[in-house]
């Protein structure tokens, strides 16, 4: 902080009282304004700060970049997806349309064979199996007993 009353002190020795003052005052409000200035280390700081600031906004930049590209792939990589998808849904309706035209076929053929369902087919099937079975293994008695007495097709 600078001392006007000593500058005018001095001032008074040389010059008339009321210039002194007013030369007093006027040194006064110049030291004032250059105490509110920015300093060259001020401005040297504020020049390092923008610099970071610049570097770091092209980092910035680059790495939305990659973003961008990164997004644009993923993107891609749905469209591609979705498109599997809808490939693989299609895929299953023509499957259940080939189910169904095959159980009608199968149900024809029973009807025409005389069998009623493809139910009977597998029971028939079973059995046959279990007696074949039960023929060959040494079980006893009761479980060749317990296969003809449980036979389905009686």
């Amino acid at each position: 902080m600078i001392d006007t009353f000593q500058i005018f002190e001095e001032l008074k020795e040389s010059l008339p009282e009321d210039v002194a003052r007013k030369l007093a005052s006027i040194v006064g409000k110049i030291y004032s304004e250059l105490a509110n200035m920015v300093t060259r280390e001020d401005f040297s700081e504020l020049k390092k700060a923008v610099q970071s600031l610049a570097e770091a906004q092209q980092r910035t930049e680059q790495e939305v970049a990659e973003l961008r590209v990164t997004v644009k792939e993923l993107a891609e990589a749905q469209k591609r997806s979705e498109e599997r998808l809808t490939r693989f849904e299609k895929a299953v309706e023509e499957l259940a349309e080939a189910q169904k035209r095959t159980e009608e076929e199968i149900r024809k053929l029973s009807l025409a064979c005389g069998i009623t369902s493809v139910e009977n087919i597998f029971r028939r099937k079973v059995f046959s199996f279990i007696l074949t079975l039960s023929m060959r293994l040494p079980f006893g008695d009761k479980s060749e007993r317990w296969v003809i007495e449980n036979r389905q097709d009686k």
